[in-house]
């Protein structure tokens, strides 16, 4: 079970239409995790989302708390993810977990080997 650390998440209208069209669409480990996430969310108009705030196309570094690794993805879609250019699919353990947090919010997230990741926003940038 996921285990919120930060304040409560943030989504844009037009993320969690997405979000909820990709959910009927597909049926994943990561979709129960990120249904949990974004329907807890307060949705917000596009443009009062606060520029802080993780969303969809966003590019984030994020630090594991466990190691102090930090690494920079942007969050996309399943159709443009790309491990090479650090595009990072909504439906990944790390990018579900990302969505809706702001810029010093942390998360314990599970992830596939059974482990609990920690994570933090470092900083974001809207693109």
């Amino acid at each position: 079970m996921m285990k919120k650390i930060s304040k409560k998440l943030v989504i844009k209208n037009s993320d969690f239409e997405k979000l909820q069209n990709l959910m009927k669409k597909n049926d994943t480990a990561a979709l129960e995790l990120l249904e949990a996430e974004i329907t807890s969310a307060q949705v917000v108009m596009d443009k009062k989302l606060p520029i802080d705030v993780v969303a969809m196309g966003s590019t984030v570094r994020f630090k594991r708390k466990d190691n102090g690794e930090e690494t920079v993805i942007t969050l996309v879609y399943p159709h443009e993810a790309n491990v090479e250019q650090k595009k990072i699919s909504i439906l990944t353990p790390v990018g579900s977990a990302l969505i809706g947090l702001r810029a010093g919010g942390e998360i314990a997230w599970p992830m596939p080997n059974g482990k609990v990741s920690h994570l933090e926003v470092v900083a974001v940038e809207q693109n």
